[in-house]
């Protein structure tokens, strides 16, 4: 539907660290408003993803897990291990 802003040219991979986390990123599209990214961490990683006011986060998880925990509650039990599919 929006072809011309999805880059679909094989792109530049840059190195992120951004909340104790490395990996790589792809920008895919970006705007003032919003941006598309894929991050790869090849081997496991942890670290603040950070608080957002005012906006919709979206994951989308291909491969791996992603595990988190509720720190601001006094029951430190982890969340449910998130997986593909």
């Amino acid at each position: 539907e929006y072809p011309d802003l999805i880059d679909p040219s094989p792109g530049r991979w840059v190195g992120s660290k951004a909340g104790g986390v490395l990996g790589k990123v792809r920008f895919l599209y970006f705007s003032p408003r919003e941006y598309v990214v894929i991050f790869g961490s090849p081997p496991g990683t942890q670290g603040f993803s950070g608080r957002y006011k005012h906006v919709d986060i979206h994951k989308f998880l291909l491969a791996g897990q992603i595990d988190s925990y509720d720190l601001e509650s006094e029951d430190t039990m982890p969340l449910p291990t998130l997986h593909p599919g």
